[in-house]
Parts: structure tokens; C-alpha cells; sequence
């Protein structure tokens, strides 16, 4: 707990059989869903960022720290060649570490990167949530948009195209939307022990009931897609998150960002 937090970005396709197998285990126990289907998730995104407790051991025979912290990224292209759609996978992290905001760290970072690639493109988060994402979301961005097929008429010129994202995302890893509410079936159930590691005053609060009202079937494996733009005040909301989140560790432990050595994205990834 005190050790704090080293970050690994890898290539999904470079990830072992046995590094994927580890990765699944850790992904079960807080959200349960068949190995096909993590699998298969993973097969669809090109960066992991993989979180452990640094390791207090040295030298060439140095330890792995514990697995804390998963996220998967890619990204999509859409009708206009000008505006392209980040998306997070897998995000799993366990409690005692959500607080820290590593899934943020990892989002600014996986734009950095796409973003100097590609200087003049307009980007977009895309993400299908579970409550616990959709509050951290709402704390970190002021601009979002729920993907349900309920939008005043300003916003949707902005979303309509970002549904296409939606369709491919949902038809590539054999979700189904909820006819209505616009819900997703996800197939991945929250842990009852990971609902249970919070305490109910969180599920009171504005951003959950939010979400719980726009996904009433939150705890069956349904979950809610949403889009924000990268604009500035966006970046400058999430970055000022993370700062926020870490220049005050809890006395009992230091959860400090390690430096990354980040691989350089391959010249055939978008």
C-alpha cells in the first residue's frame, strides 16, 4: 500500500497467454465474464495499461508488484475523416486504488499520444460504462453526452455521428442494446464483493443516481454508453482531476505515478 503505483503499457497483441491469463483472473474478481469473452475483448484494442504496487525489491531478479489496474484503449475511425473516437475497453481497478484517477492518467496519455500523431483531427472519448466509471467520468469532465436516443435537438447534430461507433462497438464484442432505455447488455456482472467494498451513501450520490435512473438493471450486467469531446476545458478538467486526486495521498498509503517508458505507436496503428 505504501509502495505506490508503476505503470506497463503493452501491445494487446504482444500480451502471453499466460500474462493474458493473469490479466483475466484479476479482471473476474471484480467483474465476473467468460474467458471467451475477455479474450475476445482484448483481441479488438491496441494498448494495455497494466498497474501494480511498485515492487520494494531490486536488482536483476526484481518482483512484480501486485496487479491493481487494468485499461485498454483504441481507437475509431468515423464517417468524417477529420474526427476520429478514443475508446476504453477493459477498466478495472481495485478499490483501495479508484481514488487515485490511474484510468484518467492512462486516457490523458493514450490521447497525448494519438493526438500529436494526428495534429488537425477533433477527438472523442467513447465508453460504455459502469456506474463507478459514469461517476468518475462526471467528476473529471464538464461536456458529455449519454448515447440512449434522448438528446434535445442542439446536441444532436454533435452526437449523431458517434453512433456508429456505438453499433460497431456493441456488434464487435456481441453486446445488445436495450430497446427503451438504450442500456447494454454487457454480459459482465459486477462482483457483489466489489458493490459491497462501497459504502450505500455512494450510491446516493447525484452522479450515481443519475446513472441508476437511466440504467435501472445496473447491477445485471447492463450498462450505459457515453462520448465526451477532447476539447480544452475538457483536458483541463481531467488533468486538474488528477492532480487533485494525488498531490494528498491518505496517510496510510502513497499511490505516486511512476514514470512510464510508453512504446512508440507502429506507424500501422490510426
Amino acid at each position: 500500500m505504501g509502495l505506490g503505483v508503476s505503470v506497463e503499457v503493452r501491445r494487446c497483441a504482444s500480451l502471453s497467454e499466460d500474462e493474458m491469463r493473469q490479466l483475466y483472473g484479476f479482471s473476474n474478481e471484480l467483474m465476473a465474464e467468460s474467458a471467451d469473452s475477455f479474450l475476445n475483448h482484448m483481441e479488438q484494442y491496441d494498448l494495455a495499461f497494466i498497474f501494480r504496487e511498485k515492487s520494494s525489491t531490486s536488482g536483476a531478479k526484481k518482483a512484480l508488484g501486485r496487479l491493481v489496474g487494468l485499461s485498454v484503449w483504441r481507437t475509431m475511425d468515423t464517417d468524417n475523416s477529420w474526427v476520429k473516437v478514443i475508446v476504453q475497453g477493459k477498466l478495472r481497478i481495485v478499490h483501495e486504488y479508484r481514488r487515485r484517477s490511474l484510468h484518467v492518467v492512462a486516457c490523458l496519455l493514450y490521447y497525448a499520444w494519438k493526438q500529436l500523431r494526428h495534429p488537425l483531427t477533433r477527438f472523442f472519448f467513447f465508453s460504455i460504462a459502469s456506474v463507478f466509471n459514469y461517476v468518475s467520468m462526471k467528476r473529471s469532465v464538464g461536456r458529455y453526452y449519454v448515447l440512449n436516443n434522448i438528446h434535445p435537438p442542439e446536441e444532436r447534430a454533435i452526437v449523431a455521428p458517434l453512433y456508429s461507433i456505438l453499433d460497431r462497438a456493441v456488434k464487435d464484442d456481441n453486446f445488445e442494446v436495450e430497446e427503451g432505455t438504450g442500456a447494454i447488455n454487457v454480459h459482465v456482472v459486477i462482483q457483489p464483493e466489489t458493490f459491497a467494498e462501497y459504502p450505500e451513501s455512494y450510491f446516493d450520490l447525484p452522479e450515481a443516481r443519475e446513472y441508476i435512473a437511466l440504467n435501472p438493471r445496473y447491477r445485471e450486467g447492463y450498462d450505459l454508453s457515453y462520448v465526451f469531446p477532447f476539447s480544452l476545458a475538457n483536458v483541463v478538467s481531467m488533468a486538474r482531476r488528477c492532480w487533485q486526486q494525488n498531490r494528498q495521498p491518505p496517510r496510510s498509503a502513497r499511490h505516486d505515478i511512476q514514470p512510464l517508458t510508453c512504446p512508440a505507436p507502429s506507424t500501422s496503428s490510426s
